[in-house]
């Protein structure tokens, strides 16, 4: 079904930029990739043009948190010990909205390379990194092509690898959204991409916890930005992410040798327990936090759990 295709795709926040800015605030835009870091939010040019947004706060070892700006009012409580650099991916969250397919080719091969620029923009030498949902593989996947910048790595709600099958957990909820899921496709034609968006995430947002009454806080507002709308969005993963997610396994990243852990919410209708045990029985350090009665965004569920485990984990003395 198409609506499951999203559910890999790490979910974030976005106030666009058109691909066409106008004069003023191209002016702008132009001259920030080339200035010194002196605000906490902001575009960021790349190579070919793009702008990829960021927001930075805290002091100490950096954190960097690809396509995590919607994280940032949650994460902040580690701003206490680290310099945390949020930034939306390619034509995801807050950044750029893209129409030119010369700008989007590659997929998250693409993103690795964006990475990488984000580190030289901030002049980061090594840094750890904390991906959710497919971006987890993201930052795997930037560490086996950069071993030499990152530090260790924190997979939040992993997706599964490919080679094997895994079953996510599944109950009342599962069925209640995939046939309101069903039911809006037949309406879909007819509906504004407002009132679509609104009645999709209405049902999706109920996967992505747990406990009952956090699926209310759980990206809420995400209807007011145009690249998470599940037109764009399940687009952009159809057309750009999935086909270069495909074929790649846990067995590709036995070569990583950083500290990896898995944060994983036992009730995760999205993604499977079983895979984050896989990632981290292949990796060669890698290792698995469960979060109790926590679902797709265990941190919402269970914070202080989770930021507990992860300041426990980023300390440790690695062997």
């Amino acid at each position: 079904m198409r609506w499951t295709f999203l559910l890999l795709l790490m979910i974030g926040l976005c106030a666009c930029q058109s691909e066409e800015p106008k004069d003023e605030k191209q002016k702008k835009l132009r001259n920030v990739d080339t200035s010194k870091i002196d605000r906490k939010a902001g575009p960021i040019r790349t190579d070919d043009g793009a702008f990829l947004y960021y927001q930075a706060m805290g002091k100490g070892p950096a954190i960097l948190i690809p396509n995590g700006t919607y994280m940032a009012g949650d994460f902040k409580l580690l701003e206490d010990q680290y310099s945390l650099i949020f930034y939306d991916t390619r034509n995801r969250g807050r950044s750029q909205t893209l129409k030119s397919a010369s700008k989007l080719q590659g997929g998250i091969e693409r993103d690795v390379q964006d990475m990488e620029l984000i580190r030289k923009h901030f002049g980061i030498e090594k840094m750890h990194l904390i991906g959710h949902g497919y971006h987890g593989l993201l930052s795997l996947m930037y560490a086996k092509k950069y071993p030499q910048q990152v530090e260790k790595i924190i997979q939040v709600s992993a997706v599964a690898p490919d080679d094997g099958t895994y079953q996510v957990f599944k109950d009342a909820v599962n069925v209640e959204v995939e046939q309101a899921t069903t039911a809006l496709a037949t309406a879909e034609s007819s509906m504004s991409d407002k009132d679509y968006c609104d009645a999709w995430w209405k049902e999706m947002r109920k996967l992505y916890t747990f406990v009952p009454g956090n699926e209310i806080r759980a990206l809420a507002q995400i209807c007011q930005y145009p690249n998470e709308n599940p037109r764009h969005s399940l687009a952009h993963y159809d057309q750009y992410i999935k086909p270069t997610l495909e074929g790649i396994s846990a067995k590709d990243f036995k070569e990583v040798k950083q500290p990896v852990l898995m944060i994983h919410g036992t009730k995760d209708r999205v993604h499977s327990l079983d895979g984050a045990k896989k990632w981290a029985q292949v990796l060669p350090k890698g290792q698995l936090a469960q979060i109790e009665i926590a679902g797709h965004l265990p941190w919402m569920d269970a914070q202080a759990n989770v930021f507990n485990t992860i300041r426990s984990f980023l300390t440790e003395t690695a062997e």
